[in-house]
């Protein structure tokens, strides 16, 4: 195993984010946890997790990159060789609502602040390694089972109200009348009736667990 700070490129994968460096990476099962992470943010909220790295850096730290930040912040940064930023699994987030999107479902993905090595810094998050259905899930979604919310549009949307008016909403458009593809307030309306009836969270989002209801 390779040592902190120290891991080869291919064990590394890139997640969203810049900085004098490149892309900010992590080890690559937390980057691909990472990357769902923040595909479901954006569809689901709009909230990019991105990260700016600046050149101690956000994300996975070179031995030489942890010497950087013991210089510049002393006591608060782990001693070079020691950091779990070295290990490829540790990010530090750039705003606290990157942070709400973790307290809301970071932990689904692996990433949360119940364990990482550093409880008073709100911003260091760590991955735990695991088997998160989610970040299949996401990651598998495409095109077939897209995140769908108010303002979206477009074919996905009419297969959407298709299945809607399959399940009883039959004041939905059809394919060619106006509205069509259109994920407007009529169809919100329908998608948190449906939810209800289903026993769903009722926030008008169609996720995964929507998509597979309407689909039954």
């Amino acid at each position: 195993m390779a040592a902190n700070g120290a891991l080869s490129d291919n064990t590394l994968a890139a997640i969203p984010g810049s900085g004098p460096f490149g892309r900010p990476k992590l080890r690559k099962d937390a980057a691909r946890a990472y990357n769902a992470l923040h595909i479901y943010s954006m569809q689901r909220w709009g909230v990019s997790m991105a990260l700016n790295e600046g050149d101690v850096g956000r994300a996975y730290r070179s031995v030489a990159r942890q010497r950087l930040a013991k210089q510049r912040y002393g006591k608060n940064a782990a001693v070079p060789g020691t950091s779990n930023h070295g290990l490829g699994i540790n990010v530090d987030l750039e705003s606290r609502q990157q942070r709400w999107v973790i307290d809301q479902v970071g932990h689904d993905f692996g990433f949360s602040k119940k364990w990482s090595d550093a409880q008073w810094e709100w911003w260091h998050i760590t991955f735990k390694p695991g088997d998160y259905a989610r970040v299949g899930n996401v990651t598998r979604r495409g095109r077939r089972s897209p995140m769908l919310r108010r303002g979206t549009h477009g074919k996905a949307v009419g297969n959407l109200q298709w299945h809607l008016r399959r399940h009883g909403f039959t004041d939905l458009p059809r394919k060619g009348e106006p509205g069509r593809g259109q994920f407007g307030e009529k169809t919100e309306r329908a998608v948190r009736k449906f939810q209800r009836q289903t026993g769903l969270t009722v926030d008008g989002v169609v996720g995964l667990r929507t998509w597979r209801a309407l689909r039954r």
